[in-house]
């Protein structure tokens, strides 16, 4: 089988692939979109597969809604639903925010961060700053 782009592969799959995943309530109602997964095998060097096999998960908004499709490539997780597998993909948004947050407000922005030492120590001081 030839190596293909994410997009191509979720282009190709079917309509009765897709189904409506609503992962959880927002401030403007249910947060929903359409998502399909396809089992792939990730190419290695010169166009060989990689013995490691992975869902490959396709995101996108209904038909009038904004957004654009998203692939999302996941590993480890075969045995969940793919239900469950929408609402972990959505859980890097919060710690997301959980390192946005004090950068903007605590000043971990202003920190280079050079060596693990330095980084670690300025972390965990900001990070009591916002506990206590």
């Amino acid at each position: 089988m030839p190596n293909l782009a994410a997009q191509t592969i979720l282009d190709r799959l079917p309509g009765k692939a897709w189904r409506r995943i609503t992962w959880r309530e927002g401030s403007k109602g249910a947060l929903a979109k359409q998502f399909a997964r396809i089992q792939v095998y990730r190419g290695g060097q010169r166009g060989k597969h990689l013995p490691s096999q992975d869902w490959m998960i396709g995101e996108r908004p209904w038909p009038g809604q904004g957004g654009d499709p998203k692939p999302y490539v996941v590993w480890g997780l075969a045995e969940r639903t793919l239900q469950r597998q929408a609402g972990l993909l959505h859980v890097r948004w919060i710690v997301e925010r959980f390192y946005q947050d004090p950068q903007g407000e605590l000043g971990l922005d202003d920190h280079e961060g050079r060596y693990w030492p330095g980084l670690h120590r300025h972390r965990a001081l900001l990070l009591l700053g916002i506990v206590f």
